[in-house]
């Protein structure tokens, strides 16, 4: 005898769901996006530990790790939880401002015999429009995001709760 899990029934438990092609459920709850992975078993079918996450659009998303220990007789024992919380929006590294600003000099140089020269200004002004068009994006960006924020952080914690619930009640003694 030991311990089951019965993924059909969690996933049935989300109603207005979809599950993705490696059978995560995705769904909304308060305008905020949320991505389950199917629980797994570890420690000889004791603990059983689901990753969820709170999709944030344009910036990384926040994770939720929690592992729930059970006793032999299907309750919990005890449950232990990660929240990593996401940065800031996508952001355009460094090392790729400079690629920019190599290549487009590189271009610059090459055609400066057969522009006399008047390539070299050119390019000189593509590298700084394009360090101040990767300046704005990086700086505004973070911004956008701070005021785009719909709330899903503070909503992350009940939508755990209910996960836990939701896993705890499918797990039968068989």
């Amino acid at each position: 005898m030991g311990l089951r899990f019965d993924q059909g029934q969690f996933m049935k438990l989300f109603p207005n769901s979809k599950t993705n092609s490696k059978q995560e459920i995705e769904y909304t709850a308060s305008d905020a996006q949320y991505r389950i992975k199917p629980p797994t078993w570890s420690g000889n079918n004791t603990a059983l530990t689901f990753q969820m996450d709170h999709i944030r659009g344009g910036a990384t998303d926040d994770h939720v790790d929690l592992t729930v220990t059970f006793n032999p007789d299907g309750t919990v024992a005890s449950f232990v939880g990660h929240w990593a919380v996401g940065g800031d929006a996508y952001q355009i590294p460094k090392v790729v401002v400079v690629g920019a600003d190599a290549v487009i000099g590189l271009v610059g140089t090459a055609l400066a015999p057969v522009t006399e020269g008047g390539s070299l200004a050119v390019a000189a002004a593509a590298v700084i429009a394009v360090d101040a068009g990767c300046w704005l994006y990086n700086h505004l960006s973070k911004i956008v995001v701070k005021l785009s924020d719909n709330g899903g952080r503070l909503y992350t914690t009940p939508a755990v709760v209910h996960t836990f619930n939701r896993m705890v009640s499918c797990v039968t003694v068989g």
